[in-house]
């Protein structure tokens, strides 16, 4: 392998760059920057050469690329492993891939071999012009490299990954906390009292005092409600596959058993009393989109005058346990959640907990 080694000052740093060329190939390069002096970019510039070197050896041997392979596109190859997403990947990932594939389709022409840092680079700026935030990019990128590290292997349709995801440049991460939102217990009895017809207050019901997921309530059965003891059993939940059906949960958290609050208790008999027909399938709520429901009652309770999700009604539930004492272990088991996650997203201060903590005040002073 033919190689030689430069250096040049970038963005007040020492930039090495690597020219190298195989006896079969043209020249290509490896650069990395961020390093206070030359002498400092010696163990980078000595791993990379020992890398390539072997990558040359086991071009030379035969045991790299695939001749099947040999020129694909990457409009091609997308479509080679979009057929292999099928076969192991729920829907919903299929979906992020084609979205990802979407995105970097100005690289559909190219050869897989001839595809650059650079190349990426490019669009990835155009996506910072469009508006897409960091973390969206970061998690395009991610996909995308999965896709060249599985034409590297097991496709061998390529000899080495043409994209460093830590090497390209971004937007500086924001340094924002997302807010949770979530309803006072004033807010949310007035918000239950005006909520109709009896299929959406229901929804509402169990998000605000189970805590349920829009998926876990719209997967219900009525063998998952327990009256006699008075909990709801979570075993799985409404998800779109190839089309809407009943699906395996979130994660092994999610499979719990909630205790139903006395009010919650009564609509449900109430409700399964007003049904005119149950349903083969024995759903409690017979919505069959979950995002279409998310939409129609994101936009009902707009009208009401709360500007919250259903998901945020689940924010809601969480809020109250916590603030009325629950401890954190016991609420992430009704949430479904592990400890430290529950920990992370509900360790914040709402108006009610002020106003508990105000008159705490007024007792102890």
């Amino acid at each position: 392998m033919d190689y030689k080694v430069f250096y040049r000052e970038k963005n007040k740093s020492v930039q090495c760059i690597i020219n190298y060329k195989y006896a079969t190939g043209e020249w290509k390069q490896k650069t990395k920057q961020g390093f206070k002096t030359q002498k400092e970019s010696k163990s980078w510039q000595e791993e990379m050469i020992e890398k390539l070197e072997k990558l040359e050896e086991q071009i030379a041997s035969g045991n790299v690329l695939n001749e099947k392979y040999k020129g694909i596109t990457f409009e091609k190859f997308k479509k080679v492993y979009t057929e292999h997403l099928k076969l192991y990947k729920a829907y919903n990932t299929q979906l992020n891939y084609k979205t990802t594939f979407n995105k970097f389709a100005k690289l559909n022409k190219k050869a897989l071999e001839d595809i650059t840092q650079l190349d990426i680079q490019i669009i990835v700026d155009g996506l910072v012009k469009k508006g897409l935030s960091r973390g969206t990019i970061m998690d395009n990128l991610k996909r995308l490299n999965t896709v060249f590290k599985a034409a590297v292997s097991p496709y061998k349709a390529i000899a080495e990954n043409p994209l460093d995801v830590k090497a390209i440049t971004l937007p500086k991460k924001k340094k924002t906390k997302k807010k949770i939102k979530a309803l006072t217990k004033v807010q949310l009895d007035s918000l239950l009292e005006q909520i109709s017809p009896e299929n959406d207050y229901i929804i509402t019901l169990i998000a605000s005092t189970c805590g349920l997921r829009i998926g876990e309530i719209l997967g219900l059965t009525w063998d998952n409600i327990d009256f006699k003891r008075k909990l709801i059993i979570v075993k799985r939940q409404w998800k779109e596959i190839s089309k809407y059906d009943f699906g395996d949960l979130k994660s092994v958290n999610a499979d719990r058993e909630v205790p139903i609050p006395p009010k919650t208790v009564a609509a449900l008999k109430q409700y399964k009393e007003n049904l005119k027909v149950i349903p083969l399938d024995n759903r409690v709520v017979l919505d069959k989109n979950s995002k279409s429901t998310t939409s129609r009652l994101i936009k009902k309770y707009r009208k009401l005058g709360f500007n919250v999700s259903v998901h945020d009604l689940r924010h809601t539930y969480a809020t109250m346990l916590i603030g009325n004492g629950v401890d954190f272990k016991t609420a992430a088991k009704f949430l479904g959640h592990n400890v430290q996650m529950t920990i992370k997203i509900y360790s914040h201060v709402n108006q009610d907990m002020i106003d508990a903590a105000t008159l705490k005040l007024a007792e102890i002073f």
